[in-house]
């Protein structure tokens, strides 16, 4: 019998077949469909999150922000370059989800979507708050700096106290 991960898993594998489907070219079909194969991509990630097959989730979220980005649709593939970070911190890989949420930061900014960016510096914060409050002190400043843009003194508050309150913590 089998297991409820276990058909996640078989799921998850057929999305990926289905994006790689979309990618081939042929006499009649050009150019890959990009798009399609991202959405696919997307599904076979949220399947193998719900299998607990970590390593496949983020693939997948990789390899989905890749076909955004072929389509330039910037907005979308830090979206799923930041999923990605979030599956690294679940796996403790923190080096690796910092570098996914960089990428999905110069995204959020090229597109213009600074408080996206914000965001995703707090979150950022968040992740090294603990193991490396120096670079989470060094990117709620950067998340402060980008509300800034957007002319939301609030937030700035609440992001300039989260840094002071791991400089005080950890005595920097």
């Amino acid at each position: 019998m089998t297991t409820k991960a276990d058909k996640k898993l078989a799921e998850g594998l057929s999305f990926i077949r289905a994006a790689e489907k979309c990618m081939k070219t042929s006499m009649f079909k050009w150019k890959p469909d990009y798009d399609s194969a991202a959405d696919e991509y997307k599904k076979a990630a949220v399947a193998f999150k719900s299998a607990k097959a970590n390593g496949q989730t983020k693939d997948c979220y990789i390899k989905a922000g890749d076909c955004y980005l072929e389509n330039k649709n910037l907005y979308h593939a830090g979206k799923c370059y930041e999923a990605a970070a979030f599956v690294c911190r679940d796996t403790g890989d923190l080096d690796d989800a910092v570098t996914y949420l960089d990428k999905a930061v110069e995204l959020y900014r090229e597109q213009g979507t600074t408080d996206s960016a914000a965001q995703a510096y707090e979150k950022a914060g968040e992740i090294l708050a603990e193991e490396k409050p120096e670079k989470a002190i060094e990117f709620y400043v950067k998340a402060y700096e980008a509300m800034g843009l957007e002319d939301r003194p609030r937030q700035c508050c609440d992001l300039l106290n989260k840094a002071i309150k791991l400089m005080i913590k950890h005595r920097k």
